[in-house]
């Protein structure tokens, strides 16, 4: 009677707690690797921010602006892969979640159908035990009234778990047959106990061991037949889930490759974008790096954060053009001699721009002052040199003169030897001769007076000459130093700086040939004095002669009776003095002609430093007069 009943829970392959976690740790999984994969591509941190479309007055803004790339910066891109990734995410987690929902809805469903008919197949079958008992025992004890109220209460339940078994089950016509056999069972249990109420047990005992197990088993089997379609519906229940579940796989894999061509052709175009940007942005590197700052085509047009780094490097590279050929400019008008040109420019030199224009400036302002100095030597040594040559013509006329003076002194000791020959046949006359003879010797001695003091002049005025000479080499030292420093500093300006070194070359030059002619000069002067010195010499010892002549001019005129003694004597005396008269003459004409040598190469030095003015006035510089304002030369 009693049979064995399959209760138990469906055995499902998945559950909600695992399969959420999972899905969950693939997702996080995900979204990092995505996220380090954009690190490692673009060097970036993308983060989640919603994408802010323009206003209507935005965009109505950014329509009026010409000539601006309307597209999205490189981080709203970024931001927008991002989003774009994790939306679809979110998207397959509600998809599974609702197909799991979905899933675990019908199986809950199933499982409860299943399990609640499981138990409501052994309440009935209890039930029925329970009534069996309770038959046998009113057979057995004869306790009919007790036993009756058992069976009533026994039958009730059973028909109270029937109908509950009934309400939980779809199956109509199983529904029916359950009914039938419960009905049958029933009349079969009120006839059994009308036999025990009429005390006929034997007949009880036939009809439960007949028709009453009959019917039992009827209704156990059809429990059974319960029980098995609950169990095909709760496996047909677990295959439909279990389709369901691959559905949402393949729509899920669906989704993630469509994520991942999307998120590929993204990234593709991001990279297309930087690389492009990258590459003009190299090219116009490599275009300053070589100093081609000349770029053809348009100009670059704003939009994204690498077309502004691109023109910004489009501006950096004007800027650098301009800076450049303001530079050269300068540089250029300086070397044509511009010394005071002022950029157009100014407003571009900023940061340290500022540098490059204040050591051009230091520079210029440097070679002003360099060029005032030279000219203000360069007067000097005009001033200089003038002196000298006055001096040298003034020595040249007082040489003239003093070799006339020295020709009429020696014509007058040839008189006086012509008449000592005489002496013997004109004695008669020598009064007269001593008369000519004392008012010659006084004429000489004024001569002898002029040639010494023309001598002290000489003398003086080669010294002067000599300090002016040494003031000229020091001032030619001095120029030939700020030239070989003008050289130096158009040596580092480079080309721009060549034509300013061949003007500190002549400059040198020029120097070097006043040194030279000083030089010379200083040993021409040297020459002089020595001669000069040797020619006072000379004077003297003809003053002393002179002296000598007139005491014996004053003895001839005492002794007139001795001059036939001493006339020999006298000739030998005259004799000498014609000599040293002579030397003194080719001595004489010796400082003439040094003197006017003296004279040319002065000549020559204020010639030069004419031609050095002639060579300053080329330059245009800003000189500042003695009231401390400055002004344009």
């Amino acid at each position: 009677m009693n049979k064995k009943i399959n209760l138990h829970k469906p055995n499902f392959k998945f559950s909600r707690k695992i399969s959420l976690r999972h899905y969950f740790k693939f997702a996080v999984g995900f979204n990092t690797k995505f996220t380090r994969y954009l690190e490692k591509i673009y060097k970036i941190k993308p983060k989640l921010n919603f994408i802010k479309l323009p206003s209507i007055k935005q965009k109505k803004q950014l329509s009026r602006v010409p000539n601006v790339k309307r597209n999205l910066k490189i981080s709203h891109k970024l931001h927008l892969v991002c989003a774009i990734a994790i939306c679809m995410n979110i998207l397959m987690i509600l998809i599974i979640l609702g197909a799991l929902q979905t899933a675990e809805q019908k199986m809950q469903s199933f499982y409860d159908i299943e399990y609640k008919n499981s138990i409501q197949q052994m309440q009935i079958r209890n039930d029925v035990v329970t009534l069996d008992h309770t038959i046998l025992s009113a057979v057995i004890n004869h306790d009919y009234e007790q036993s009756n109220e058992a069976v009533d209460l026994a039958v009730q339940k059973t028909v109270s778990d029937i109908n509950i078994l009934k309400k939980s089950f779809s199956d109509d016509q199983l529904m029916k047959e359950l009914n039938n056999t419960l009905n049958k069972f029933i009349a079969e249990e009120m006839k059994v106990m009308s036999y025990v109420f009429a005390g006929q047990t034997e007949k009880a005992l036939v009809a439960i061991r007949g028709d009453y197990k009959q019917h039992v088993d009827d209704l156990y089997d059809i429990l059974d037949t319960v029980s098995i379609k609950a169990e095909h519906a709760a496996t047909l229940a677990l295959q439909e889930t279990v389709q369901q579940r691959h559905h949402t796989t393949l729509l899920l894999i669906i989704a993630t490759t469509s994520l991942g061509f999307i998120l590929l052709f993204t990234a593709g175009m991001l990279d297309k974008t930087i690389r492009k940007a990258t590459s003009k942005i190299i090219h116009i590197a490599d275009c300053i790096e070589i100093g081609n700052l000349n770029f053809s085509g348009e100009k670059h047009l704003p939009g994204d954060e690498l077309d502004d780094v691109i023109c910004s490097c489009e501006q950096m590279a004007q800027t650098l053009q301009i800076l450049m050929r303001d530079v050269a400019s300068m540089l250029e008008e300086m070397a044509k001699g511009n010394m005071v040109y002022q950029t157009i420019h100014r407003e571009h030199y900023t940061g340290d721009y500022q540098s490059l224009l204040v050591a051009a400036e230091n520079m210029q302002s440097y070679i002003n002052y360099a060029l005032n100095n030279v000219d203000t030597a360069t007067q000097r040594v005009e001033g200089h040199v003038k002196d000298v040559l006055e001096g040298a013509q003034n020595l040249s006329i007082h040489a003239v003169k003093q070799n006339e003076s020295i020709t009429q002194l020696s014509d007058t000791l040839c008189v006086i030897s012509n008449n000592s020959k005489h002496n013997a046949e004109q004695i008669q006359k020598i009064s007269q001769a001593t008369y000519e003879m004392n008012e010659q010797v006084g004429i000489t001695r004024q001569h002898m007076s002029q040639t010494t003091n023309a001598i002290t002049d000489v003398t003086a005025h080669a010294s002067k000459i000599k300090k002016i000479i040494n003031t000229i080499n020091d001032i030619a030292f001095q120029t030939d130093i700020l030239a070989l420093n003008a050289s130096i500093e158009a040596a580092r300006a480079g080309a721009a700086g060549r034509g300013f070194s061949v003007v500190a070359g002549e400059v040198r030059a020029l120097a070097q040939k006043v040194t030279q002619a000083a030089k010379e000069t200083e040993e021409l002067i040297d020459n002089s004095l020595q001669l000069t010195n040797k020619c006072e010499r000379t004077v003297s010892h003809t003053s002393d002669s002179l002296d000598l002549v007139v005491n014996r001019t004053n003895d001839i005129t005492e002794m007139i009776s001795k001059i036939s003694k001493v006339v020999k004597k006298d000739q030998e005396d005259i004799k000498n003095i014609s000599f040293e008269a002579e030397n003194i003459r080719h001595i004489v004409r010796m400082n003439t002609e040094t003197a006017q040598q003296f004279a040319y190469g002065s000549e020559d030095g204020y010639q030069q430093v004419n031609i050095l003015k002639q060579q300053m006035k080329q330059f245009v510089r800003q000189e500042v007069s003695t009231d401390g304002n400055e002004k344009i030369s």
